[in-house]
This record gives structure tokens, C-alpha cells and sequence, in this order.
């Protein structure tokens, strides 16, 4: 059962990956840094609520961004990167980037790798012949060299980490797999010194949930912008619940009721109660994403602190919302305005 749960070899990601990591592990070794991934991002591993301050600070830093371009058309589309980017690098590294240097080398190497799901390099990947023969063509050699570029980063990262790094006193991510490194003494476990799994399973979760997250925002964008009515009856729920004081297309009616239609109520039960998942946006099984908890977390986060804020408004004309083939689906370029919302606190202020 294992074998049906592996990965098939793609030379864009197992060579440089060399079946490290989670992503292309065989699946024995994925299960073991999975089991890990899971308790540490649950927060069982690492003191104080680590994840969720990295993510509420830069939507804060965001949110304060926006302000400074209200009513400007702001196009939508990478405008999440650097900020989703240095949210997840904050939970794995508790350590801020320098602006310059995040867009030089983690964005960089993080949007080549994400080309490596194109229509060319899908290609070159699954007919091995035609990518042999057309490596450059298929943009499969600026795959791998973009992973390599990015392990060389970490590599460097984690080594200075590791000068600070306190035993048993977790900060972050990379403390908490350095203490289960040091703990552990079965030379068979992915964790033994000198297997040096730790850059591939921290590429693996920068890489899949920065790109995923950042087009899921993108997309939410694009939603609210067309369909002002859900805008505003998210809003509503948010004044109440918190004052002011934070794809697949699917056409079965007998599952979808009215599916031409965007009715996000659907999913929800009048109690506000999930209903029964019919959608599994993380997928299922063995090969379930262990990142899931960052991915809801920030893409609640950023909404609601974008929404708590604003009104958007879109300036250009709607592009279609079947979006762009990729690693992950992006919609196609458009443009919006953040404009302040007018409150309650804001009216009784003003009295």
C-alpha cells in the first residue's frame, strides 16, 4: 500500500529534492516529516502562539500598505506574494526579511519554481523524451536550478540559525526540527544527523503554501469585487461578531444546487456551522497537505483585515474567473480600489 502512495521520478523536483522533504518522499520518509509538520504548526512543539502572530502582524503591515493607496487602482494579481511570503518565513524562521532581499531571492526563486507547473514544463516532465530533447524550451533547467538557488539559501539560513538555537527551547519551526535532529538516534529515521531532510521539508512548505495562498487571495478578490452583495453581508457578520474596535468547477446539481450561481452560504448551516464538506480543497488521504492550518489561517486573516477595512471596488473590466494554467491557478490580471469603509464606530465618533 505504501508504493500506491508514493511519487513517480520528475525531473524537476526529485532531482534537486533528492525524494527529501514532503512534496516527492517516498512515503514512508513523507509520513514521518508529516507527523512532525503536523505537531509542530498545531503548535504541541513550539512555545507561544507563533504562527498566528506572524500572520496577524503582516496583515497588519498590509492592511496599513493599502491605506496608503486608497482609491488608486492597484492591480491584484502578485499583489499578496511578498506579504503571504514573509508570513510563512516568519513561522518557519521567527525572523523578518529585509524587503529587498525577500523579493531578490526568496520571491525570485519561488516564482521560477511555480512556472514549473506550465503547460511547457508539464510537458517536458511527463513525455521525458521531449524534455531532453527541448530543456530549454520546457523551462525545465530554470526549474531546477531555481530549487537549487533556493536550497543554497536555506542551507545558509539554517546554518545560522543554528548558532542561536538553544536546545529544548523552540522559537520557531527550524528550533523545533533541530531539537527532533538532536533527540533523535535510529539511523533509519529521516531525523538522523547527516540526512539533512531539514531544507528540502522547508522549501516544500514555503514553496506550496506561499503560491497556493497567495492565488486563493487573489481569487477571493476578484469574487468580492464581482459579487458586491457577499462583500457586504461579509462585512455585516464581521461588524456584529467584531466590532471595530479583524478550483474546480462543479456543475451536479444533485451536489451543487444552483452551480452556475456564487452562493458561499452554501457551506454554511444557518447556525454557522460548517456543512458537510463536499469540497476538499486540501485534498484527502496519505498525501492530505499538511499545511492546510497555515493556508485557512491566512486567508481568513487576510480577508477579514482587508474587509474589516475596506470597500473593493473593481476599476477594470472583469477578466474571466476560469483564470491562468500554473503551479496553482491564478485569475487573469485586473484592478481594484480599497476604499474606507464608513463605520458605526466611525459615525459615533464623528458625533
Amino acid at each position: 500500500m505504501p508504493s500506491l502512495s508514493g511519487r513517480p521520478f520528475m525531473i524537476t523536483h526529485t532531482i534537486p529534492s533528492e525524494r527529501k522533504g514532503l512534496a516527492f518522499a517516498e512515503y514512508l520518509d513523507n509520513k514521518e516529516q508529516r507527523q512532525f509538520v503536523l505537531r509542530a504548526l498545531k503548535g504541541t512543539l513550539i512555545k507561544g502562539n507563533v504562527l498566528n502572530d506572524a500572520i496577524q502582524e503582516e496583515v497588519s503591515n498590509f492592511v496599513r500598505n493599502l491605506k496608503t493607496q486608497e482609491g488608486t487602482g492597484i492591480q491584484v494579481v502578485g499583489l499578496f506574494n511578498l506579504a503571504v511570503l514573509n508570513s510563512v518565513w516568519n513561522c518557519i524562521i521567527s525572523a523578518k526579511l529585509p524587503l529587498d532581499e525577500l523579493s531578490q531571492i526568496l520571491l525570485e526563486a519561488s516564482n521560477r519554481i511555480t512556472t514549473i507547473g506550465g503547460l511547457l514544463v508539464q510537458l517536458g516532465v511527463f513525455i521525458p523524451w521531449f524534455g531532453s530533447s527541448f530543456p530549454n524550451f520546457t523551462n525545465i533547467i530554470s526549474g531546477i536550478e531555481a530549487y537549487k538557488d533556493l536550497y543554497t539559501f536555506l542551507d545558509e539560513r539554517i546554518k545560522r540559525h543554528r548558532e542561536t538555537w538553544i536546545k529544548n527551547t523552540p522559537r520557531d519551526f527550524i528550533d523545533a526540527y533541530l531539537d527532533k535532529i538532536e533527540e533523535t538516534t535510529d539511523e533509519n529515521s529521516t531525523f538522523f544527523a547527516g540526512k539533512n531532510f531539514i531544507r528540502s521539508t522547508v522549501a516544500d512548505l514555503f514553496i506550496a503554501s506561499s503560491d497556493t495562498t497567495a492565488a486563493a487571495l487573489e481569487f477571493s478578490m476578484l469574487y468580492l469585487a464581482k459579487y458586491s452583495d457577499v462583500q457586504k453581508r461579509i462585512q455585516d457578520e464581521m461588524s456584529e461578531i467584531v466590532p471595530i474596535l479583524k478550483g474546480t468547477k462543479f456543475t451536479r446539481p444533485e451536489i451543487w444546487q444552483d452551480p452556475e450561481n456564487f452562493l458561499p452560504e452554501r457551506f454554511m448551516k444557518e447556525d454557522s456551522q460548517q456543512k458537510r464538506k463536499l469540497l476538499h480543497a486540501f485534498s484527502v488521504g496519505r498525501r492530505i497537505c499538511p499545511g492546510d492550518r497555515i493556508a485557512r489561517d491566512e486567508i481568513f486573516m487576510f480577508i477579514t483585515g482587508i474587509l474589516q477595512k475596506f470597500d473593493i471596488k473593481i476599476t477594470s473590466t472583469i477578466p474571466s474567473l476560469d483564470g491562468e494554467f500554473g503551479f496553482a491557478r491564478h485569475p487573469k490580471p485586473f484592478k481594484v480600489t480599497f476604499s474606507s469603509r464608513i463605520t458605526s464606530l466611525d459615525n459615533k465618533c464623528t458625533k
